[in-house]
């Protein structure tokens, strides 16, 4: 268990991680730009007292608990640190030039966690002096409510690095998904299935509110377009550009128009719909304006429900099938937990098992006909054979 962390970064990833870790351990901010650091201090506050208000922490424990933190421009005790959890916007270079130059000052034995939901692990640490050390760690926002933290390992990942990132997640209350070092890894690889799904229905004509009915009919926690405009269209524009050359560019290139003129979700108070605070007043004309779907006939409305579900479960097969995670009942846990499959279901997989393999395979095969390479089974819906 690690005594000291360090966290590079105060914005919102940092910031919320730093508020997990303080209960725990002594924590230290690094960031420069002052108001960030303050921001992510106060957060930090707010998060220790809301633990003590509702009875987790006692008043001694949340004073401790803020005696701990730290928050700082610069920094040069790097070898008092056992964790340092690099939380910097998604930019491989500045992630790069970031590991090259701290890493070495750590002690040897430090593991150095950075934040990423799908920059490649192997480009980041070919700046490391020890890239062993290193391991992706993907939160999901709010960090302090969130239930899952997805850890991404390379081959030579050691094993006790490993085991470090896991104890605090553990600690911090979440549970861990374990990927391998593949494009998007696993929640985001399977999250862009759900949302391309989406942004390619609205491009056939069928409007957001529509299709985020259809997802809350399912059982989604959170339909596509509101997740897109939580998420921040600009910082999914920025993931979508890196998977590019693994998705559809189209996806890319809708998100990137639309958060170019300044609407970027909750945030801006408008992107796929218009917002009084955190409150859907309306659909955003403006976007359809941008984007320029047709008003042609719609696909029936069971049909959009099924592209949504079948893109998210056929996704999830196949990256259980490339050991991207290691079992199903992983990847069953990281669908509820991460990615707002239905609880009630048991998981994308589960539900596929119920529903009947041959049953899904051969909705697929149609779909892959009619829509596209995308929808083409994969073997894991070969377990069961077809009926005769």
């Amino acid at each position: 268990m690690p005594r000291h962390v360090a966290v590079i970064g105060g914005g919102t990833i940092g910031g919320g991680v730093a508020s997990i870790m303080t209960p725990l351990v002594d924590t230290t901010i690094i960031d420069r730009d002052e108001a960030a650091a303050q921001s992510a201090a106060s957060r930090v506050r707010s998060h220790v007292e809301r633990l003590m208000d509702d009875g987790v922490l006692s008043r001694s424990q949340g004073t401790r608990s803020l005696a701990r933190l730290r928050v700082t421009a610069t920094f040069d005790a790097w070898q008092s640190v056992d964790l340092v959890i690099e939380a910097l916007p998604e930019n491989l270079a500045l992630k790069q030039r970031t590991l090259q130059s701290i890493q070495p000052l750590v002690a040897r034995q430090a593991v150095w966690a950075t934040t990423t939901s799908a920059l490649p692990l192997r480009e980041i640490t070919r700046a490391a002096v020890a890239a062993e050390r290193v391991v992706g760690m993907h939160v999901f926002v709010p960090v302090e409510s969130t239930r899952l933290v997805e850890v991404v390992v390379q081959y030579d990942t050691a094993r006790d690095a490993l085991d470090t990132v896991r104890t605090m997640a553990v600690f911090t209350g979440k549970a861990t998904l374990v990927a391998r070092d593949t494009p998007a890894f696993f929640t985001t690889r399977v999250l862009s299935a759900y949302l391309r799904e989406a942004l390619l229905l609205l491009a056939e004509g069928v409007p957001p509110r529509v299709i985020d009915r259809e997802a809350d009919l399912f059982g989604f926690v959170r339909p596509p377009f509101q997740l897109l405009d939580a998420i921040g269209l600009d910082v999914a524009a920025a993931v979508a550009s890196n998977l590019a050359n693994y998705s559809d560019p189209s996806v890319h290139r809708s998100l990137q128009s639309v958060a170019d003129r300044g609407i970027l979700g909750i945030k801006s108070g408008a992107g796929f719909y218009v917002y009084s605070g955190s409150r859907i007043v309306s659909a955003n004309p403006d976007v359809q304006r941008i984007l320029g779907w047709p008003s042609a006939a719609q696909p029936p409305r069971a049909l959009v429900r099924k592209r949504l579900v079948l893109g998210v479960v056929n996704e999830t097969a196949w990256a259980v099938h490339k050991r991207v995670v290691a079992t199903r009942w992983a990847a069953d846990v990281a669908g509820v937990l991460a990615l707002g499959f239905p609880p009630r279901t048991g998981g994308p997989l589960r539900w596929a098992r119920r529903r009947g393999l041959a049953r899904v395979a051969a909705e697929l095969e149609e779909l892959a006909a009619t829509r596209g390479q995308r929808f083409l089974p994969a073997p894991f819906f070969r377990l069961e054979p077809a009926a005769p």
